[in-house]
């Protein structure tokens, strides 16, 4: 049987779209009128026209981390338990909440049920998953342990799907305050202060400088409010569309990389990435070189991504890994180390794990430490602000009190 894609109008005419398998698009369209539907449009998946640009950015989308980590977790599961693959994707597909994730789950399924390979089949709908995904099948369907690259699969896009999980929790706090600091400031300038200027505005009294400063900036944040907004839309927009130009996003990169703090950090966590990609790629079988240009293809600082394509050049020539890679001038010490240790001893894999595992650890200390001053400090930075616009405001009462008396 193979998947059809259908678009066919119901009874109140209304058009609808959906995935039916069948042997034949003529046995689809005779299910359709079987259920009041009147056939527009019956294509196989496996023969679907081009898609339009729009279309694939939306085909690319379709497994996120969590669809990722969900699918290749039931797969290995189902594979483990002794059922073919072709039953264990259709189990898989009919486990999925997701609507898209369960139709390129049914795609996949009609490839295989054809004579293709799992891999063959994936990759002819290679849009919806990461560069490593189908190598590591292929490698493992070409080894005879599938099952075992897949729950090494399921692992790592776990651990990948809570890394990220637990990054966007731990950023969501500081997001929330520092939105709900800057809009109370903006309610102070924008309508606290204007109020508090009437009063001195019938007095003939000189203000104090930290008071005329702030009847200024509340002057201009009104009068031109508006115009910063609509200023601060197109430039985002601006950027947003010159990031779609590879270099652009270069010499942005390289920018934050140079950062001090910063750009170290993003560059241990790039080198993370890297080391477990290669990792769980060396131990699924697939052969170290491509195992490393699949992998540099998951870093996305195009810096780092060009260094480590450059050191898989050095590789074929005959240079080590660790030195090709201590080359870029990415990679901490101890991860070449510990690179150089499983080279010697042939357990090349599962040493890049663990350089992986000590690297994340670091990172995970530095973004509890970082997430741990930032509250105190957004608290000083938002009291002191409040703190200036209390006292210009009370300041030229206090001179008030004083000059009655």
């Amino acid at each position: 049987m193979a998947a059809f894609s259908w678009r066919a109008l119901d009874q109140q005419g209304k058009v609808r779209k959906g995935m039916m398998e069948g042997d034949s698009s003529r046995q689809i369209r005779n299910k359709l009128r079987a259920q009041s539907y009147t056939p527009l449009e019956v294509v196989p998946v496996t023969e679907q026209p081009q898609q339009t640009n729009a279309s694939l950015w939306r085909l690319r989308r379709q497994t996120n981390p969590k669809d990722l980590a969900l699918f290749s977790i039931q797969l290995a599961v189902l594979l483990k338990s002794g059922l073919p693959v072709e039953q264990a994707l259709d189990n898989a597909a009919n486990q999925t909440k997701r609507k898209s994730i369960a139709n390129l789950i049914r795609a996949i399924r009609a490839k295989v049920s054809e004579g293709h390979t799992l891999a063959n089949a994936m990759a002819s709908h290679a849009h919806g998953f990461p560069d490593y995904y189908v190598p590591t099948i292929a490698a493992g369907e070409h080894s005879g342990h599938l099952v075992e690259v897949m729950e090494r699969l399921a692992e790592y896009a776990e651990s990948t799907y809570q890394a990220r999980q637990k990054l966007q929790m731990a950023m969501l706090y500081p997001i929330i305050v520092t939105l709900v600091a800057f809009l109370v400031i903006v309610a102070l300038l924008v309508y606290v202060v204007p109020q508090v200027v009437q009063v001195f505005a019938s007095m003939q009294q000189t203000l104090p400088s930290l008071t005329l400063g702030l009847i200024t900036l509340s002057d201009f944040f009104r009068a031109n409010g508006l115009v910063l907004l609509l200023a601060l839309a197109l430039f985002l927009f601006a950027y947003l569309y010159a990031l779609r130009f590879r270099d652009f996003r270069a010499f942005i990169h390289k920018a934050i990389l140079k950062l001090p703090g910063i750009g170290d950090f993003m560059r241990k966590v790039a080198a993370a990435r890297f080391s477990r990609t290669c990792g769980m790629l060396l131990n699924s079988n697939v052969p170290a070189a491509e195992a490393i240009n699949i992998a540099a293809n998951v870093v996305t600082w195009i810096p780092i991504k060009t260094a480590i394509q450059a050191a898989e050049s050095r590789i074929k020539e005959g240079m080590t890994l660790k030195r090709a890679l201590e080359i870029t001038g990415y990679f901490e010490p101890l991860t070449l180390n510990l690179i150089a240790s499983g080279e010697a001893s042939g357990n090349l894999g599962d040493m890049m794990v663990h350089a992986a595992n000590v690297q994340e650890k670091d990172n995970n200390v530095v973004i509890e430490t970082a997430l741990g001053m930032f509250e105190p400090l957004m608290v000083l930075i938002m009291g002191g602000i409040v703190l200036t616009i209390v006292l210009a405001i009370l300041m030229p009462i206090l001179d008030m009190n004083l000059m009655v008396r």
